[in-house]
């Protein structure tokens, strides 16, 4: 069975790894991403399940920019955003923010707020009874 794929954008190298270890502990499989870089592209191609994204208080990092480019985008709008945040947001959310999680957290929280709003996992394609490859069977 496939695990969840979950991408943390933060450029805190290590809050991305505390969280990364979190998230690996609880069965996903974890993909980083800085918020300056394409995360959009990237995030189409990995096809989280979650993401996990911390609201920076510095204005100059700009993961409110990566989060509504990622609601803005036909393939990347349903991928639900779980949001750390350092106080209660009382302004609105983009759509895309499932849950927010109130830093500091218990590990248990975190992990909690994840697993509620998660995409389901696909399911794995079949493999060719022959195949010494990773060849994917087409009927």
């Amino acid at each position: 069975m496939a695990r969840p794929v979950a991408l943390i954008i933060d450029e805190d190298p290590l809050l991305r790894d505390v969280n990364a270890t979190i998230l690996h502990s609880a069965g996903y499989f974890v993909e980083v991403a800085m918020p300056d870089g394409d995360v959009v592209a990237l995030t189409v191609k990995r096809r989280p399940q979650v993401i996990l994204c911390r609201d920076h208080p510095v204005p100059t990092h700009s993961h409110w920019q990566v989060i509504t480019r990622l609601a803005m985008h036909p393939k990347t709008s349903v991928i639900p955003i779980v949001l750390i945040v350092m106080a209660e947001k009382a302004a609105s959310l983009p759509s895309n923010v499932r849950e927010t999680v109130l830093a500091p957290y218990a590990v248990d929280a975190l992990i909690a707020a994840v697993d509620r709003c998660r995409l389901p996992v696909p399911p794995e394609l079949p493999r060719s009874p022959n195949s010494t490859t990773n060849e994917v069977a087409v009927a």
